[in-house]
């Protein structure tokens, strides 16, 4: 009626039926130099990469985030002047910004006020950038 442990099959020398696998299956299953069968993990390289596409895309809403408040500061940061007699946009950026190359203030002046020349002229409203 039940079985008995001497009637069941070894399971560590029991072998599949392996008569319906083709010659090149067969082959891939056999172990290689050494003893090893193939892996059936994927390559490393696949685990680095997809961390780093996971890490990437948690990374990116704080970049954005620091981008736009970077952005938000250089466009609303400015103060409005007249511009003067005998004022020009060198002696504007060397009096507003002393501890500052000028070139580089007369640049972001230029930038900020869409001018194509330095040229001003008295009573002219230009916008300074924010020290």
């Amino acid at each position: 009626m039940f079985a008995s442990a001497i009637d069941a099959p070894d399971h560590r020398s029991f072998r599949q039926d392996r008569s319906h696998l083709t010659a090149v299956e067969l082959a891939r299953d056999e172990p290689k130099a050494g003893g090893r069968r193939p892996s059936t993990r994927p390559a490393a390289r696949v685990d680095w990469k997809l961390r780093l596409v996971v890490a990437g895309l948690l990374v990116l809403p704080l970049g954005l985030g620091a981008w736009q408040n970077v952005m938000a500061t250089n466009h609303t940061g400015y103060q409005v002047i007249q511009v003067s007699t005998g004022d020009t946009l060198w002696s504007i950026a060397a009096a507003r910004y002393p501890n500052d190359d000028p070139r580089y203030r007369v640049g972001q002046i230029l930038r900020l006020n869409h001018l194509s020349r330095p040229d001003v002229l008295p009573g002219q409203e230009l916008k300074l950038p924010a020290s």
